[in-house]
């Protein structure tokens, strides 16, 4: 399983002026099985994305979703889920942000599963 795209979501965050900008980061270390289950190891830089969007409308958002983790068919690979991820709300690109009543957040990916029988 791969992805190419990342939502993210904290509900119950606030910011000065309604928008709220996320970096979310993948650690750089994949793990992924064969379909013989053998263990395929990958470590790479960490990988980035912004993520901008309206907390009273976070279908309002203001860089792409799809394919905003930087994988590209044939050149780069998609990124494993499965894996250590950092998200950083900044004060230096958010208008006062309040976390103080976040208590959960939502990732929501989308990518390719390859099934295999077992």
């Amino acid at each position: 399983m791969t992805v190419d795209s990342l939502r993210l979501e904290i509900p119950n965050v606030k910011t000065h002026d309604g928008m709220l900008t996320s970096y979310v980061i993948h650690n750089g270390s994949a793990e992924f099985r064969d379909v013989n289950r053998g263990r395929i190891s990958f470590t790479h830089a960490p990988r980035s994305t912004v993520i901008t969007y309206s907390i009273d409308d976070p279908t309002d958002v203001r860089a792409p979703f799809q394919n905003n983790l930087g994988g590209e068919n044939g050149k780069y690979s998609y990124l494993n889920p499965f894996a250590v991820w950092s998200i950083l709300v900044s004060k230096e690109y958010n208008q006062d942000p309040d976390l103080s009543r976040v208590e959960q957040l939502e990732l929501e990916f989308t990518g390719y599963f390859l099934p295999f029988q077992v």
